[in-house]
């Protein structure tokens, strides 16, 4: 999965060093796509009592943790 993350360039969004950007507009728009595209990826590796474990998680980051 890492080596998924570094190819998209969004591993910086996964493991939490670039936050999501607390003003609205492009920048946090880019971020949260970047953040489902992960998150998708995530889910996709995963059989279903996995994805039930963290289901309460918003965000790539949140589940990588």
């Amino acid at each position: 999965m890492k080596s998924l993350f570094i190819a998209h360039n969004i591993l910086d969004i996964v493991d939490g060093t670039t936050p999501r950007p607390t003003t609205a507009g492009d920048k946090q728009k880019l971020w949260d796509q970047s953040s489902n595209e992960a998150l998708t990826a995530l889910y996709m590796c995963m059989n279903d009592e996995q994805v039930e474990a963290v289901s309460g998680c918003l965000s790539a980051q949140d589940i990588w943790t």
